[in-house]
Formats: structure tokens, C-alpha cells, sequence
């Protein structure tokens, strides 16, 4: 946008007039390079604005993937001392737990050989000499 004034108007007006319509040509000049800043304020605006959701969203993404490990790693299910319900936790202090038998903790069977089940028995070594 230009203002400017042609020198014809000028030649018709008087000296005061001529040193006000110089101003108001300034005053618009400089409107102008106010509103070039204003949009290059905006467009900074929003990319920052982006840059910041994006940024939001990593962190969201960041504590949820934080969150499962923590819960991997402090959750219930990752130590087999405890067999007390929520309830007994209050009346309990928690030096007293309970140590729970690995059946109840982890749903799984003791390893090695369980009590009553049969043995392998003896084995023949026909290769070795026999005594009697």
C-alpha cells in the first residue's frame, strides 16, 4: 500500500498543510511496517504453537510409556512377598506381609520334582559288569 501524496496536492496547500500531509505520510509508512510485523508475528505464533502441541504430545507419550514401566517394574505382580488384600494392608504394618507361596503369587507350579509325583526310578546299564 502506498499513501503517497502527489505533488499537486502539495503545490495547493499551504506550508502547515504540506508539513501535516509529510507526517500522515510518515504515520501510514509506519502503519504499514507495524502490520508487516504483526504478520510475521503470527505466523511465528503459530509455528510455536505447533512446535508446542507436538511437543505436548511427546510428553503425553513419554509418561504413558513411563507409566507401564513403572507398573512393570514397582507393580504388584513384580514381587512375590505380598499376599494381603487392601484391607489388611491397613490394619497391617508393612514389615508384617505375608510371604505368599509361589502357587498363589506367580499362578505357577514350584520347579523341579512336586511332592508325591512319581520318580524316574533306576536306570540299567547293561554295558557295565553286574555283581551280586
Amino acid at each position: 500500500m502506498q499513501y503517497a501524496v502527489g505533488m499537486e496536492e502539495r503545490a495547493g496547500c499551504g506550508e502547515g498543510e504540506a508539513d501535516l500531509l509529510r507526517q500522515l505520510e510518515r504515520e501510514r509508512r509506519r502503519a504499514d511496517k507495524f502490520r508487516t510485523q504483526v504478520t510475521m508475528l503470527q505466523r511465528r505464533l503459530t509455528k510455536v504453537r505447533a512446535e508446542r502441541d507436538e511437543l505436548r504430545a511427546k510428553l503425553q507419550a513419554t509418561m504413558v510409556t513411563l507409566k507401564t514401566l513403572q507398573k512393570q517394574l514397582f507393580g504388584r505382580t513384580s514381587e512375590r512377598a505380598t499376599d494381603v488384600d487392601e484391607e489388611d494392608s491397613a490394619t497391617t504394618s508393612p514389615g508384617t506381609y505375608r510371604v505368599a507361596s509361589p502357587e498363589k503369587a506367580a499362578g505357577k507350579r514350584k520347579r523341579g520334582q512336586q511332592q508325591g509325583a512319581k520318580g524316574h526310578g533306576r536306570h540299567l546299564h547293561p554295558h557295565l559288569p553286574t555283581e551280586v
